[in-house]
């Protein structure tokens, strides 16, 4: 009995397992470059539906049947029919077309590719899922610094044998490592319109046990090809997705696919002949589902300057609710930097994964610096890193590790990247103190030259408290000036600080000084070279600042000092009907309230210390201080 009922569900099953389809998987490069290619089309022959590469180039694509004839189509590159008898892993490489572009007739009515771009531009809100809604997500980005070699010199042994030996080294090189290797991986959250915080969750450079250095290179903060102005690499761009954007782009209607119930349009785009304005070019992939984009390229038109870029972004329909971005390409070009006539490249590639769009994302959850990294994120083991990449490490990546890192601990990298941050902060590290350098020379009207020694404790004493101190003799005015300090950070990193200090110095007469204090390299500075008007201090006092939130800083002060006006001002005090007392020095005392306000300002939180990533909004700064004669 039991074998009759093995034999019928055998015979049931055989239908469903002859009908059951393959799978065939590769991936598709450049012919040329071998540079991966995006987006990619592919269908099987007589097939309405097919499927696209993902943004590095791979693909799955189901068939019913081997041999099969498979169709790939791609903007700028030669279609190709491609006949398949296996089901092995495949390396597609497609030439770049070579024919001139046909004429385009313009008929009566509207160009339908201006009807598209259009009703993309109107649903602008409701599918730009990263700006105008509340999401969640884990990102894991990779990155790499190269050079780019030529791979149809490698395939040619008689230009190969020309070269020169440093030339062949070099391709040597090249062909077997990268020159730096980034990972990281971050849990983002947002709230609309703008409230987000982003935790590095871990970072590995090669070369340096510490990363925290480079925090910022970790934050997955993109481009959204949706904003009227599009920000690359610090320069405004003309959004091709923008009010009246098609007076100004030439957009071209390549190619219509299908997928599933939807259309895919495929656009390509570039400014208008004639046109002047800093615009892009590149391809829009708009899925008729929400006339929503899909996949998208875009570079600027003119490579200028020192480093160009390209990007490269893929979107899905996430949960049925909205368009979300899952992956991500940076190309940057350094077309100024060569190694051996080679142009040095960096790839960035990031994975978005655990995306939950209109998520419940809670106010607490975005509170604080808008990036942060803690220690934890430096010590992730190897089994930590298998669970988030998408695949494992290349022979060239995992040389890249082993060498670099062998490099910079031989030269002590992260001791000299440390002394660089130290350097860009105006502190020279000597052992356990800093030396503080902008104190060493400066210059003013009154002092005339002022050189002085400026130093204080470092982290190799304590994170929590550190002592400093101060002398300086002005040539002009022939006087000597100095102080000290007690700075107490019970969070360090946190911006909670409590300062205890006293001073002998100078001071602008009747000058402010905001708190904060001034850029040591900035525009305001230039004041200070022509003021002459200077009064004498002895003073101490102290000092509370905290940062309330990602916006405004406090500052809560105390302080009691004596000034001298040595410019022949006198001060006049009624002593009797008759009689007034003039001196040029006064005792006063009292309280301050300082107060900084910068409107949706950045601000990224490592390890050791928290940093302003700047606001494109003014920055108000208040002083309040009421004193108290003689106190």
């Amino acid at each position: 009995m039991l074998l009759r009922h093995l034999f019928m569900w055998s015979a049931a099953m055989v239908p469903t397992l002859l009908s059951a389809q393959l799978v065939l998987h590769g991936r598709v490069v450049d012919g040329t470059t071998l540079e991966p290619l995006a987006f990619v089309h592919m269908v099987v022959a007589e097939a309405r539906e097919g499927t696209w590469t993902d943004i590095d180039g791979r693909f799955e694509l189901n068939v019913r049947s081997l041999p099969a004839t498979v169709r790939l189509s791609y903007v700028g590159y030669e279609p190709m029919e491609l006949p398949v008898s296996s089901t092995a892993h495949q390396v597609i490489r497609l030439q770049r077309a070579t024919q001139e572009l046909a004429a385009v007739e313009i008929l009566p009515g509207e160009d339908p590719a201006h009807r598209i771009v259009r009703r993309v531009h109107a649903n602008r809100k409701v599918n730009d899922g990263m700006r105008h809604r509340s999401h969640r997500y884990t990102s894991y980005s990779k990155t790499v610094f190269t050079a780019e070699v030529d791979s149809a010199l490698l395939l040619d042994p008689a230009r190969m044998a020309a070269l020169d030996s440093s030339t062949r080294d070099a391709i040597d090189f090249f062909d077997e490592q990268h020159i730096l290797l980034i990972e990281s991986a971050t849990s983002k959250r947002f709230i609309p319109p703008a409230a987000e915080k982003e935790e590095v969750l871990a970072m590995r450079v090669s070369g340096l046990k510490d990363p925290s250095l480079l925090a910022l290179a970790a934050s997955t903060k993109t481009f959204s090809i949706y904003d009227p102005q599009i920000i690359l690499n610090e320069k405004s761009y003309l959004s091709p997705i923008g009010p009246n954007s098609v007076d100004q782009y030439l957009f071209i209607l390549e190619d219509t696919l299908f997928q599933g119930m939807d259309s895919v349009y495929v656009l390509s785009y570039r400014p208008r002949k004639g046109k002047k304005f800093d615009g892009l070019k590149g391809l829009l992939y708009v899925n008729t589902n929400g006339y929503a984009l899909q996949n998208v390229i875009a570079e600027p038109v003119d490579r200028t300057g020192l480093a160009n870029i390209k990007l490269q972004q893929q979107h899905e329909f996430i949960g049925g609710k909205a368009w979300f971005p899952v992956q991500l390409n940076t190309y940057l070009y350094f077309d100024a930097m060569k190694v051996n006539d080679m142009n040095v490249i960096g790839i960035g590639r990031t994975y978005l994964s655990d995306i939950e769009v209109d998520a419940d994302v809670e106010r607490r959850e975005v509170r604080g610096p808008e990036l942060e990294m803690d220690r934890i994120a430096m010590r992730r083991d190897d089994a930590y890193w298998a669970a988030l990449r998408k695949d494992t490490l290349n022979a060239k990546e995992l040389r890249t590790y082993h060498v670099i890192d062998s490099i910079g601990e031989e030269f002590d990298l992260d001791r000299k990247l440390k002394w660089l941050s130290y350097l860009t902060t105006g502190r020279l590290p000597i052992g356990p103190v800093d030396v503080r350098l902008f104190e060493l020379f400066r210059y003013n009207g009154h002092e005339g030259m002022r050189a002085g020694w400026s130093i204080t404790t470092n982290d190799r004493v304590s994170r929590y408290a550190a002592v400093g101190g101060y002398f300086a003799y002005g040539f002009k005015d022939e006087a000597w000036k100095y102080g000290g300090d007690l700075r107490i950070t019970p969070r360090p990193g946190r911006e909670l600080e409590l300062r205890l200090y006293a001073a002998e110095d100078v001071v602008e007469s009747g000058g402010v000084r905001f708190k904060g204090g001034v850029r040591p390299l900035s525009n305001e500075n230039y004041r200070f070279f022509y003021m002459d008007r200077m009064d004498r201090i002895r003073h101490v006092g102290a000092e509370l600042s905290l940062r309330v939130n990602s916006s405004l800083k406090l500052w809560f002060g105390t302080e009691r000092a004596e000034r001298t006006n040595e410019s022949g001002y006198r001060y006049a005090r009624p002593l009797d009907n008759d009689i007034t007392y003039l001196s040029n020095s006064f005792l006063t005392g009292g309280v301050s309230l300082g107060l900084r306000f910068a409107f949706r300002e950045q601000m990224a939180r490592l390890p050791d210390r928290q940093i302003t990533l700047g606001t494109r909004w003014p920055v108000l700064h208040v002083n309040a201080y009421n004193a108290f004669d003689g106190l």
